[in-house]
């Protein structure tokens, strides 16, 4: 029977934990999960607000959904906006990947891109 019991509390002292990260999950990790998922308008409707606030992970993956139409309309242009604003704050990832998403875009849409980030400003969140 003691064997049993501590069973059981060990059930729920795990159960406990698990609720508790469940609790810890917030828009950016539901926004990539979403993602994960394929879920691109909940991803898009979650990550939009946070990428506008200036965070990174949220600004990566908005460029990808733009850069493949998953979610929003295919923007090469957003694309290289998002990349450029990530790789703006130390995202080597992101840097590379601006370098390839403007080496299939025309001179027009680079400098279009290039303005966007210029005047980009992060909104309060």
């Amino acid at each position: 029977m003691t064997n049993a019991l501590s069973v059981r509390q060990f059930v729920a002292a795990l159960a406990t934990v698990c609720l508790s990260c469940a609790a810890w999950a917030g828009p950016l990790e539901d926004g990539i999960k979403a993602y994960t998922k394929a879920d691109y308008a909940r991803a898009n409707r979650l990550l939009e607000p946070l990428a506008q606030g200036g965070d990174v992970d949220a600004q990566y993956t908005l460029a990808a959904m733009y850069l493949k139409g998953q979610g929003v309309s295919e923007d090469k242009v957003h694309a290289y906006m998002w990349y450029a604003l990530a790789a703006r704050k130390g995202d080597k990832d992101a840097a590379a990947d601006r370098e390839q998403v403007a080496s299939t875009m025309t001179p027009q849409q680079v400098d279009e891109a290039k303005r966007l980030v210029a005047a980009w400003a992060p909104k309060a969140k």
